[in-house]
């Protein structure tokens, strides 16, 4: 897997973190939206990113931009799966699906972000 898959795979744990329904969340759609926003907020600003290149991932599109990037690796940082020496902390993304999700998207999620991980080429956290 190259670079952009992982990035993919990474991205995809923050939309589903963000974006998954109701029915399968531990908690609502609107508390996961409330406790990120700050965060958001933080790494829109931090990044430089346009909300509107944010806007488009919660319709599935993922453009490469390095704005955009950085502003998932940001969201990685705050939610602890980033590690400050900017290493992606698996066991601690694992954790956070399991707090976050119902057991059967969590397995799949781990399962994704695992295969992900051990194909991670880069060590710029904003290309993983």
């Amino acid at each position: 897997m190259g670079l952009i898959p992982c990035s993919i795979c990474l991205i995809t744990f923050v939309f589903l973190a963000i974006n998954i329904h109701n029915s399968e969340a531990k908690m609502t759609l609107p508390q996961v939206r409330n406790a990120l926003k700050p965060g958001a907020k933080t790494c829109m600003t931090k990044t430089g990113v346009s909300k509107s290149l944010v806007e488009k991932t919660h319709e599935g599109e993922f453009p490469t931009d390095p704005a955009l990037q950085c502003y998932f690796a940001c969201i990685l940082k705050l939610m602890k799966v980033v590690s400050k020496d900017e290493h992606i902390d698996l066991d601690m993304m694992h954790k956070q699906a399991d707090l976050l999700m119902v057991q059967n998207l969590a397995n799949q999620v781990k399962q994704l972000t695992q295969t992900c991980y051990e194909n991670i080429t880069s060590s710029e956290v904003c290309e993983m």
